[in-house]
């Protein structure tokens, strides 16, 4: 038992925003806040929950995981992500996290590593079609310095340079360990 790799990207090279604050619209704009843009390696993976599995409980079991393997961010649990169609269709551009606003979680952090420091964001919906998804982003930044940090207004988090795992970071060898198993 365990989740479903729904899609799994190629490592590559390039920027991620970073959401630390949840996305508003503001005179019919997209507005997010705050937020950090990282360069180094990416890595985009898609996991489908099996079913009967809660969101909530992958969402908190992460959070505790991040907040004890590394440092907590951002979160935001359901309304207060904003909407659901922002996450799916502006920020990720994967059509399949659209769902209920009030089935959604998201959280960003880092983990240290021996190579230098890795950025997580995970994003948790159970989308239209009552599937539970975990959209994973993880950024290698040892490889390239952190570019900015702030606002955003109406561009895109270039989700089509996808994430891979890499080497030396501690969160996604934990993430695929035996241990993590159990919840999926």
């Amino acid at each position: 038992p365990g989740a479903t790799v729904e899609s799994d990207t190629p490592t590559v090279q390039g920027e991620f925003s970073i959401l630390l604050s949840s996305p508003k619209r503001i005179s019919n704009a997209l507005v997010i806040e705050k937020q950090k843009l990282v360069k180094g390696l990416i890595k985009v993976k898609l996991l489908a929950l099996r079913s009967g599995s809660d969101i909530k409980s992958a969402f908190h079991f992460y959070q505790e995981l991040l907040g004890r393997r590394g440092k907590l961010a951002f979160h935001c649990e359901k309304r207060a992500c904003g909407s659901s169609n922002y996450w799916a269709n502006k920020i990720f551009n994967e059509h399949r996290l659209y769902g209920r606003d009030s089935d959604q979680y998201y959280l960003a952090g880092t983990v240290d590593s021996p190579g230098g420091t890795s950025w997580v964001s995970m994003y948790f919906v159970s989308n239209a079609l009552r599937q539970g998804l975990v959209y994973i982003v993880t950024v290698d930044a040892a490889t390239g310095p952190e570019v900015s940090e702030g606002g955003w207004l109406n561009g895109a988090v270039y989700s089509s340079t996808a994430l891979e795992g890499v080497e030396g970071n501690s969160l996604r060898d934990y993430l695929s360990s035996a241990e993590a198993s159990p919840l999926f």
